[in-house]
């Protein structure tokens, strides 16, 4: 009884590999719940209500890279003459000093984005996945080293709009 045991045990195991990929797994980033019928996305300027500047120009562009690296899409800056657009709407920026060293300078931030985004099948005229208070929020280490002080915040806001960009496109194609 024993001895059948040991070579059902490997058996069940190759037939669980083998059937795996059957049952719709996939790798994380690599999937995507739209129709197959959107080939290309427009995806214009982001509307930016913040007054920290060429933000929506970083934002747009970042989202626009993270969809041709994430899919088989053509991305075009333009609404017209498209499959599917993503709208957006920058509605606020904090970047708010999070601790600080002896001589009071930061040395974490914490970054907040609200925005007003959605994405719409322009074929079938229906929003596939909207947001209108999409909040992100990332904290930020920054160099001690004085020589590097004064770019830390010009880092922190592009490490954010990455992060916003990839959290926005895998909500999109993940389907959550």
């Amino acid at each position: 009884m024993v001895k059948k045991r040991k070579t059902i045990l490997p058996l069940l195991i190759i037939v669980l590999v083998l059937l795996l990929p059957a049952c719709g797994y996939q790798l994380a980033g690599q999937g995507t719940f739209l129709p197959k019928h959107i080939k290309t996305i427009g995806i214009p300027m982001f509307d930016n209500q913040t007054p920290r500047a060429d933000l929506e120009i970083n934002m747009t562009q970042e989202i626009q890279e993270e969809f041709i690296t994430r899919g088989n899409y053509q991305i075009v800056s333009s609404e017209e003459g498209v499959d599917a657009v993503l709208k957006g709407e920058i509605l606020s920026y904090s970047l708010i000093p999070r601790s600080a060293d002896e001589e009071g300078r930061a040395t974490s931030y914490s970054v907040i984005i609200r925005a007003k985004v959605y994405f719409k099948d322009l074929v079938r005229d229906q929003v596939i996945w909207e947001n209108p208070n999409y909040v992100f929020r990332e904290d930020f280490q920054i160099s001690e080293n004085i020589q590097d002080y004064y770019d830390q915040e010009i880092e922190a806001i592009n490490l954010s709009v990455k992060s916003f960009a990839i959290n926005i496109v895998s909500t999109i194609l993940e389907g959550f």
